[in-house]
């Protein structure tokens, strides 16, 4: 078989039997097509001839490419899963990718905005509109207490006390009682 009938094959497990979303199937495909050029370039004429030094060449190709970590790991993890096909059809005994080391992409320390930023958030809703009220005060929940959306989406009218200027927020078994600053209080009102 040629690069184009194990990628055919592979495209096929990838919609028939592989469960995974739209964005990662259509992704793994680009990788793994990306791949069987590379072979094709270094005049490999087939998948079942790559060796663990061959997939290490291919990361620091995709190096020299200024890809970020993060898209090579995703390349990398895209290439094991379709040696992995490969091992489940019985083309190949072991994974030539399974032990490539990769580098991890350095932890990002959150964002913050500025208080202009901050003041523009929460002046986006039309306070005019009903809807525009209930999103008011969910951002200014959110600003003022911190909690998760998750957390947000959980609280009933019951929890929140616009007289005590708190809302009671339940999460892991645990309660918080969340102290709320005025602008919090007048927009849930």
């Amino acid at each position: 078989m040629n690069m184009d009938e194990y990628f055919v094959l592979f495209r096929e497990y990838m919609l028939v039997q592989k469960p995974s979303s739209v964005n990662t199937r259509d992704s793994y495909l680009r990788d793994v097509s990306a791949f069987l050029r590379y072979l094709e370039g270094e005049n490999i004429t087939s998948p079942l001839e790559v060796e663990t030094e061959t997939v290490e060449a291919y990361v620091q190709h995709l190096h020299s490419l200024n890809r970020t970590n993060s898209t090579i790991s995703r390349n990398i993890a895209s290439v094991r899963c379709f040696y992995k096909f490969l091992i489940l059809r019985g083309d190949m005994q072991v994974n030539p990718a399974k032990s490539v080391k990769l580098e991890k992409e350095p932890k990002k320390l959150p964002q913050t905005l500025t208080s202009e930023e901050i003041d523009l958030l929460l002046s986006q809703p039309n306070v005019t509109e009903a809807k525009g009220c209930r999103d008011k005060a969910m951002l200014e929940l959110l600003y003022a207490t911190g909690i998760r959306v998750s957390e947000l989406i959980n609280l009933n009218i019951d929890d929140v006390s616009i007289t005590g200027g708190f809302i009671r927020c339940e999460s892991g078994g645990k309660t918080r009682i969340i102290p709320l600053y005025p602008e919090a209080v007048q927009a849930l009102h």
